[in-house]
């Protein structure tokens, strides 16, 4: 399902095919949503989706077996995403693509992408690290491409993992280490600083920009929210929920930090307190489940109408969901 939570905490949630999944989600330059879903392979089904803020979906449907990964805003107008995939069982590749508001999708080829982030310099930047739940080992590096596919790469410390990323407020692109228990920084000409996390072994997985000028990161598992300082002082804030899992992070429209949740069912918010550093507390929004709005019609890449998007199997679903 696709959700929408107001700042208030009231959730709607619009029904989406059994299959795929959504993953992440972005706000795209023509005002709809964009997000990335895919099944694992299970069933090989993987594509891109928009939405209105209607709830009318279209899929993009992208090549058999195709995992998708992070998904951003570039420079140019256009949507970004990151993905790995099997042409054969057991032979991979990886990629950074793009996509066009209409639907055109153009593939780079790279060594491997997890995160991705739209760079001050016009560039798409990318990790490269493995994935901790698959066991693959990971590149250490970070990457960048151009919008004409111009590839270059920057090396981390050996078993860094570097996850999420984004640009922050300095002119410099922030990211976390999975594996290494850091955040790091690097220039746009590829020199790194690493700040390390107080928490041991918390697996810092995504970072934002927050509204106060600080970046803001998840804990998976050390179960807090991190904020660290252009300047590289860091701040945990413990959440209340044991084991909660905290995954993706934003900044909302009302000027707080909001993260999900891998185990708590819930979306958290944290207060910023913009008028200085001391102590905050995070408040975690309950997401009781209200009802779900209209089903919305789902039409594929070509713009034909497939019909109404929950198909065989969905109303169970649901019913087990309310």
């Amino acid at each position: 399902m696709i959700g929408r939570i107001t700042t208030e905490g009231v959730v709607i949630e619009i029904s989406q095919p059994l299959y795929p999944q959504p993953k992440f989600i972005v706000t795209g330059p023509d005002g709809n949503l964009w997000f990335t879903q895919d099944d694992s392979c299970d069933n090989g089904f993987s594509s891109v989706g928009r939405m209105t803020p209607a709830g009318v979906l279209t899929e993009f449907w992208q090549p058999f077996c195709r995992v998708l990964g992070d998904i951003t805003v570039g420079p140019d107008g256009n949507l970004w995403f990151t993905w790995n995939g099997q042409s054969v069982p057991f032979v991979f590749s990886y990629g950074v693509s793009r996509i066009t508001p209409t639907g055109v999708v153009t593939d780079f080829p790279v060594p491997r992408a997890v995160g991705i982030a739209a760079g001050p310099d016009g560039a798409i930047w990318f990790t490269e690290g493995g994935s901790v739940y698959s066991g693959e080992g990971g590149l250490d590096r970070i990457g960048r491409v151009t919008a004409t596919g111009a590839v270059s790469e920057f090396a981390l410390p050996a078993g860094s993992a570097p996850t999420g990323i984004a640009a922050g407020p300095d002119g410099n692109l922030w990211f976390t280490e999975s594996s290494g228990n850091k955040i790091g920084h690097m220039t746009t000409t590829g020199t790194v600083t690493e700040f390390p996390i107080p928490t041991p072994g918390s697996r810092p997985m995504h970072i934002t920009h927050g509204p106060d000028g600080n970046l803001w990161f998840t804990e998976e598992l050390g179960n807090r929210i991190g904020r660290i300082t252009t300047a590289g002082a860091i701040t945990e804030f413990p959440i209340p929920l044991p084991d909660s899992r905290p995954f993706d992070i934003t900044s909302g429209p009302d000027g707080n930090i909001w993260f999900t949740h891998l185990r708590a069912n819930s979306i958290g918010r944290l207060n910023v307190v913009r008028a200085g550093p001391g102590p905050q507390i995070p408040k975690i929004v309950p997401t009781p489940r209200g009802t779900p709005a209209p089903r919305p019609f789902r039409t594929s890449s070509a713009g034909s109408t497939t019909g109404n998007a929950c198909q065989r199997g969905c109303e169970t679903l649901l019913e087990q969901l309310q």
